[in-house]
């Protein structure tokens, strides 16, 4: 799946389960949709997202393959609220990614999104990332490819090093 899609395909599997918002916080999530490893929320509703990040403003906007204008410095979540319940009508249901959210943090999410319920987005998430497209591919068989054959020649014998 190219990465311009990816975002879209989710839009479309959320309008599919009539989920009107999702939050993402899990890294891998975050950089798997925006390309950045910067700590980041990633704000997805069925026709708009937002990246909203916590520190490394500018590393993220040089990382990232999303449009600048998607990408906002901001590390409070309160903020983040403000501007998600502002385009969400009158649905209070947010998926966000329950299986890895402590209970610190969805003690933290139930405070600041007082009124709305949390439902559990990572299966749709997992599904849509176990789907590979061609590049993908080829790089997984590059990095197989490597592994298999070693370090590159020239970086020594690792056992020598070691002893």
């Amino acid at each position: 799946m190219q990465t311009e899609y990816r975002i879209k395909s989710l839009q479309e599997k959320m309008r599919e389960h009539k989920l009107p918002a999702a939050l993402l916080f899990y890294s891998c999530d975050v950089f798997y949709y925006t390309g950045t490893s910067q700590p980041a929320y990633l704000a997805v509703l069925p026709q708009e997202y937002f990246l909203f990040v916590k520190s490394g403003f500018e590393f993220a906007r040089r990382e990232s393959f999303l449009p600048r204008e998607r990408i906002k410095a901001e590390r409070r979540l309160e903020n983040i609220f403000r501007e998600l319940s502002s385009q969400l009508a009158s649905s209070r249901t947010i998926g966000t990614e329950l299986d890895i959210l402590t209970v610190e943090a969805l003690n933290k999410f139930n405070l600041i999104f007082s009124g709305y319920e949390f439902t559990n987005i990572s299966p749709l998430i997992l599904d849509q990332r176990k789907t590979k497209d061609a590049t993908e591919i080829e790089s997984i068989k590059g990095r197989l490819r490597r592994g298999r054959h070693g370090p590159p020649s020239g970086s020594g014998d690792l056992t020598k090093r070691l002893y």
